[in-house]
């Protein structure tokens, strides 16, 4: 997916309380190029149509799981990523009665750990109930309930 920065590379306008900085709205078919998931939005900044990051996401059985993320090098940092996270949350829960959360976080990037932490998640025990893998190797199934 080709990330535009856009207008105010690098900045981030300052948060409004209320006032959502972005929009999430189907990637399309160009944005998708080489990713599998079989959903996939656009984050854009509030107001325009060009992405600056997208979501890989499934969602079955009463849980969203985000299966990627990504969002433009020059606006990471900036909370654009957990708005997005918490917008696609609001949407499943709204829209398909989701009540969990899942998603993976690789064990050699501690900043994807610390995201998801951030946002409420915690690592799924290997003996709970809730374990499901994600994928296999160094990954950590980070999981919230709704």
């Amino acid at each position: 997916m080709h990330l535009r920065e856009g207008p105010g590379e690098g900045q981030a306008p300052a948060r409004n309380a209320g006032v959502p900085r972005v929009q999430l709205r189907p990637a399309t078919a160009e944005e998708r190029n080489g990713w599998d998931e079989p959903d996939v939005v656009a984050i854009t900044r509030a107001g325009t149509a060009e992405p600056i990051g997208a979501i890989g996401f499934t969602i079955e059985a009463g849980t969203l799981t985000v299966r990627r993320m990504e969002v433009a090098p020059a606006l990471r940092g900036r909370g654009y990523g957990s708005e997005a996270v918490r917008l696609l949350e609001s949407e499943a829960v709204r829209g398909h009665g989701v009540t969990r959360f899942e998603a993976p976080a690789p064990q050699s990037l501690g900043l994807a750990l610390y995201f998801w932490l951030r946002l409420g998640y915690r690592p799924a025990s290997a003996d709970g109930p809730e374990w499901r893998p994600l994928t296999g190797g160094d990954i950590i199934s980070m999981v919230r309930e709704a």
